[in-house]
């Protein structure tokens, strides 16, 4: 009875101070505002729960890369069981308690592991607890909520496999094979790989265990105990797992990755301390967190003592074996585990096995606290015999290490240096204190260890939320695009570099009841919204050809496809290709992928002597070739001013015509004006009324290789047309921007220099529509077959919507078009659509949705064949005259999952019900 009541106050107390610790996220309605919880995980679930809450289940994601599919991408954690109990919360809400959720899990399940399988006092087990939920690793991966998710199920993982193991239980197996379905189920492969791989490694010491001077059993039983579990959970699992499989065989990680992006956030030794000790000050970046404390470490140096030594070398190792891993590209034995080991060549962050760290630590910390507690009253003698010991030896050299490494590693802040020497001197000094239970001491060292805990975990993300406005208020931008209703695709080429309009209210509003850290927080996340920062699409339902995520999304070929638009070595795997566009791509290319709308900041463009131009396109003239500029507002013009940058194959001699510029007034009178080379303002001189004004074009306090020019009419006018011809007979004239001017009143309106776009909305960010743009459904005559369509997508001539290129043939009969087709799409849903068409002759029906397994099409009710259309996307062979399209996502992969999964848990009922 004492030891359950025990048991209830020290859970009890866990919860109180895991809500403590996360009271910001717990208690009140502020939320986290990290670029991956609020870019990535708040727009997922809250498309699954939107989903789920109107029956079905959401296999498809047309919102994001072009389409790809949704419950495949294990991060989504669509079937986890846990996130259905915040399932009407707000995204925001639904992530901060799932984080503090699995805090609290991960928490108990170590205190029960400690308490039944290392058999520890409570008050050692409740240290054990809370070392490792509350110190810096599951803290700071609790933006990445579905790590965190995983890695808190694998102290209840080892305790019921320990308890299989010794019992020989069948119900133990069972129980232990559920938990591995749950954390696969949890959404992150590479956690659920490092949970299997301590599982492996505690199998491998259970066997090798000895109890009364001989092993336990042979080392086989362990690991076909191991397998056995592993593959039965795997089975539970399926339903998540194969279509899971099926994904990643088409993204970048089926081949498995390069070395180089294996080794990537790899843990660098110069960040060892920061990494493992609490800075109190300031954070590494998150995935290099794992800090325990100070005083963790000083008890965990107790467990190597004789009581508790052969379960202090599993954990001492396995802490070891965590930072040896985490060093990934600067572990010179890394290279040989990517070759050799399955795993280690499908995942990036080799800072994660810090997790092994952290956990190992926290275990150790435990023991050692049992250690302490056997401990008799010091007296002068037994000090120096504690001295002499082994441990305090260990203690010593630690110490050492510690001052060594801030010799010749990372250089911590002098305060931070001499706060870890004051908690050493403190902990040392409190080991020589009587560790009986309910000692003094025993308090003094709980305080001393939740507090420094405490105070490190304030510069963590969660302690910096912010107000839920972050999250749910729109910004313009979104609502001009929510306005539109078609069904169109966005691209977003901007970053967060710029202020928003109303910077000095939100600061003025939130700055008596926010920190500086959580109303900066605010601020970027407005930024993020205005500007459809990479995955927030998906919350407002806004298809856009770009997307953010680093497992196994995106697809293969979406990364090639990003070759249309970027260099090889601009290509990003984890997408965000809008961050590393320079300028608007093609509005062909555009148009091809249904790209209606573009967005782009102001930060590029460029204000000269009052004067603002808007450089977001480049229109690009070589010789006898002209622009047509007729989107033009009405206004009173007295002026033109251009900037440009003229590239010439060879010299210019000063007065040269460069180009001829024709303004047309709303009455068709055209004047002619030319731009000549080598005319200096400085001088005043004037050729039939242009004037060069001084020169290069400054960005940002730089002179660029732009230049601005002005062009004095001969009167004013109101332009209707602007026509700009290139003259000369090599190189290339590149207009970036172009600006009427009212030069008696100073008034002036910036035009769109590309004849494709249309300036729609200029707000904090800038919203162009793409004239060209084709709709997501369309009919061409016109196929030929290529194995390489990317090359021959990128020529001048190439024109998608009159002609398609197949990856395959043959090519159906084909005949050219008379102007008779009609297309409409007659319902668009996410796993269904449904398209009707008319053809005046024979030829392809193109949907610009991407081309993967598990879609199927009938024609007319009867089964067609997709063929892969431009790399990419979907296209279905139509005679000619009237017919009905239905595109249906059934993936086979997903069906024989739930079977596999329903299989595998009836047999665990039964199983269950025999016992």
């Amino acid at each position: 009875m004492r030891g359950k009541v025990a048991d209830t106050i020290s859970l009890v107390s866990l919860l109180a101070l895991v809500l403590l610790f996360f009271w910001k996220i717990a208690l009140t309605n502020l939320i986290l505002a990290g670029l991956d919880v609020f870019t990535y995980f708040y727009p997922y679930r809250e498309y699954a729960a939107q989903a789920i809450r109107t029956g079905h289940l959401p296999l498809w994601n047309p919102y994001l890369f072009l389409g790809v599919p949704f419950l495949a991408n294990i991060q989504s954690a669509v079937l986890y069981p846990l996130n259905l109990l915040f399932l009407w919360l707000p995204a925001p809400k639904m992530v901060a308690y799932s984080i503090v959720l699995h805090i609290f899990l991960a928490g108990v399940f170590t205190y029960l592991y400690a308490r039944r399988a290392l058999k520890m006092s409570p008050s050692s087990a409740l240290v054990a607890a809370v070392v490792f939920a509350l110190s810096g690793f599951l803290g700071a991966q609790g933006e990445h909520v579905n790590q965190l998710s995983v890695f808190a199920w694998l102290p209840l993982l080892l305790l019921l496999f320990h308890e299989a193991y010794r019992r020989q239980s069948v119900i133990y197996s069972l129980f232990a094979s559920l938990v591995v379905g749950l954390q696969f189920l949890a959404g992150h492969t590479q956690a659920s790989f490092i949970n299997l791989s301590v599982l492996g490694c505690y199998a491998i010491y259970l066997s090798l265990k000895r109890e009364g001077g001989r092993r336990t059993s042979p080392i086989w039983g362990a690991l076909g105990l191991f397998i056995g579990v592993t593959l039965l959970g795997a089975g539970l699992a399926a339903a998540q797992l194969l279509p899971t499989l099926e994904l990643s065989r088409l993204s970048l990680r089926g081949g498995g990755l390069t070395y180089r992006q294996a080794v990537s956030f790899s843990l660098r030794p110069t960040l060892l301390l920061l990494s493992l000790l609490p800075s109190f000050d300031y954070s590494p970046f998150s995935e290099y967190i794992a800090y325990v404390g100070i005083t963790p470490i000083l008890l965990a140096s107790l467990a190597l003592r004789r009581k508790s030594r052969r379960e202090g070398a599993f954990f001492g190792g396995l802490a070891l074996l965590g930072i040896f891993l985490a060093l990934g590209l600067y572990n010179p034995f890394y290279y040989l585990l990517y070759r050799l080991v399955p795993g280690f060549s499908l995942f990036r962050v080799p800072a994660r096995w810090l997790f092994l760290y952290t956990f190992g630590m926290a275990i150790l910390a435990g023991l050692g606290m049992e250690e302490w507690g056997h401990m008799s009253r010091a007296s002068w003698g037994a000090v120096r015999a504690r001295l002499r010991s082994r441990s305090t030896l260990l203690m010593v050299g630690l110490f050492l290490l510690l001052v060594s490494g801030l010799l010749f590693l990372g250089k911590p802040p002098l305060r931070i240096v001499l706060i870890w020497l004051g908690l050493v001197g403190l902990g040392l000094a409190l080991l020589f204190l009587r560790g009986e239970r309910g000692g003094l001491g025993r308090s003094v060292v709980g305080f001393l260890l939740v507090g420094e805990l405490f105070f490190a975990s304030r510069y963590l993300a969660y302690d910096r939320a912010t107000a839920p406005e972050a999250y749910s208020s729109l910004r313009t931008a979104v609502t001009h695009l929510l306005a539109d209703e078609g069904l169109y695709r966005v691209l977003s080429l901007s970053d967060t570099s710029f202020d928003p309009g109303d910077l000095g209210e939100i600061q003025g509003i939130l700055q008596d009841q926010l920190s500086e850290e959580a109303i900066y927080d605010y601020v970027v996340a407005t930024k993020w919204k205005e500007v459809l920062a990479p995955n927030l699409p998906l919350r407002y339902q806004i298809a856009t050809i770009d997307g953010y995520d680093g497992g196994v999304l995106p697809l293969a070929r979406y990364i090639e496809l990003e070759g249309l638009f970027l260099p090889p070595e601009e290509v990003s795997l984890d997408g965000r290709m809008g961050e590393r566009l320079g300028e608007i791509p093609s509005a062909k290319l555009l148009s091809l992928m249904n790209v209606k709308y573009v967005i782009r900041d102001k930060v590029g463009d460029v204000w000269v002597d009052g004067v603002y131009y808007d450089l977001a396109h480049r229109v690009i003239l070589r010789k006898g070739e002209e622009v047509e500029i007729s989107e033009i507002p009405w206004f009173p013009t007295t002026s033109l001013g251009l900037v440009s940058h003229l590239v010439s194959g060879s010299g210019v001699e000063g007065g040269t015509p460069v180009v001829e510029i024709t303004v047309t007034d709303e009455e068709g009178k055209a004047e002619l004006y030319h731009l000549r080379a080598g005319i200096d303002a400085a001088e005043g001189r004037y050729e039939e009324g242009v004037q060069h004004q001084r020169g290069r074009v400054v960005r940002r306090g730089e002179e660029s290789d732009e230049y601005h020019a002005w062009v004095r009419l001969k009167e004013p006018v109101i332009p209707q047309t602007i026509e700009v011809r290139y003259l000369l007979p090599s190189g290339e004239f590149h207009l970036r921007g172009i600006t009427l001017v009212e030069g008696r009143t100073g008034a002036h309106r910036p035009l769109v220099a590309s004849p494709a776009y249309r300036l729609v909305h200029s707000g904090d960010v800038k919203i162009y529509e793409n004239l060209e743009n084709l709709p997501r459904a369309f009919v061409v005559h016109r196929a030929r077959v290529l194995e390489a369509p990317l090359e021959a997508m990128k020529e001048e001539g190439f024109d998608p919507g009159r002609e398609v290129i197949l990856s395959q043939g043959p090519v159906g009969h084909l005949e050219e078009g008379n102007g008779q087709d009609r297309v409409s799409i007659l319902d668009y849903q996410p796993e269904r659509v449904k398209v009707q068409a008319h053809l005046g002759a024979p030829g392809y029906l193109v949907l610009t949705d991407a081309y993967y397994p598990g879609w199927r099409a009938l024609v007319d009710g009867r089964l067609a064949e997709i063929e892969r259309a431009d790399y990419y996307f979907r296209a279905v062979y139509l005679e000619e005259g009237e017919h009905i399209i239905e595109f249906v996502y059934a993936p086979l992969s997903f069906k024989v999952g739930v079977a596999i999964s329903l299989a595998s848990l009836a047999f665990v009922i039964m199983s269950l019900k025999r016992r």
